[in-house]
């Protein structure tokens, strides 16, 4: 016959079974309610240090902060997405508050057709160099020589205020070969050939164009080969069109500064006309 000894322990096993069964019911183990009670009992405690999580910790916002991107794509598409509105917008600003500042030289329109205009344009001073090589490689090698001379980076004297477009156009020699590039900054209509600053450049010459008459197409875009090749063929059909004649080579026109996204960019090509 058990004891009160067996029996009590017996009671006691039974109890504890329960209390087992009650709790994995519910989702939980006699394990994790031993940890619950002792993070408790640590909280209640006020002497104890509590244990420092990662984001008191701003070495480590980085490690933990990528894991959690990394491990929802979502985000982080979402973040990307963000970033480069950012970006895109920033250059929009920037671009168009460039814009507001830049001095254009004066035309009056003879004929216009959608993106097709006949311009009439007046006497013009530029300054111009000369570069060889590909079209956007002469652009960029001309543009670092006039960007010196215009903001005095090599000679005395007062700095010169940028124009829009920077214009380049190809050199031809004499067995209609092209030889080159010749890249040009109009000069503001301030200034004339007898009170610009002298080159101290060499090869930065400065000359007056004279008035003329020409056949323009204007077009948004980064300027690559294919988009100058598509618009030149364009234009030359509306010259033809137009009863016009060219009498002589495309000009390129860039009117933007580079952080300006494509989209917003105007370019021009131009080509000088006559009555057929």
């Amino acid at each position: 016959m058990p004891n009160a000894l067996s029996r009590s322990y017996a009671e006691l096993r039974d109890t504890l079974e329960k209390l087992q069964d009650n709790l994995e019911e519910k989702g939980r183990s006699v394990a994790d309610t031993g940890r619950a009670v002792t993070r408790r009992a640590g909280r209640a405690n006020p002497w104890r240090r509590p244990e420092p999580h990662w984001y008191d910790r701003p070495a480590q916002w980085y490690h933990h902060g990528s894991d959690y991107v990394r491990e929802r794509p979502g985000i982080a598409g979402v973040v990307a997405a963000g970033a480069a509105l950012v970006l895109v917008g920033g250059a929009i600003y920037a671009a168009r508050r460039t814009s507001l500042y830049i001095e254009e030289p004066d035309y009056e329109v003879v004929d216009s057709k959608s993106e097709f205009e006949v311009r009439e344009y007046g006497k013009q001073v530029v300054a111009e160099t000369s570069a060889t090589g590909r079209r956007d490689q002469a652009l960029k090698a001309g543009f670092q020589k006039l960007a010196d001379y215009i903001f005095a980076r090599q000679r005395p004297g007062k700095k010169i205020a940028m124009t829009a477009p920077v214009v380049q156009a190809p050199l031809v020699g004499e067995n209609g070969r092209r030889r080159g590039w010749a890249v040009r900054f109009i000069m503001p209509a301030k200034w004339t050939l007898a009170t610009l600053p002298k080159p101290a450049q060499d090869d930065v010459v400065l000359k007056e164009i004279s008035p003329r008459r020409v056949a323009t197409v204007t077009f948004s875009g980064q300027m690559n080969d294919r988009l100058a090749l598509e618009n030149l063929e364009a234009l030359r059909v509306f010259i033809e069109d137009h009863g016009l004649k060219a009498i002589g080579e495309p000009i390129y026109a860039y009117y933007n500064p580079p952080m300006t996204p494509g989209f917003m960019r105007r370019n021009e090509i131009m080509v000088e006309v006559s009555e057929a």
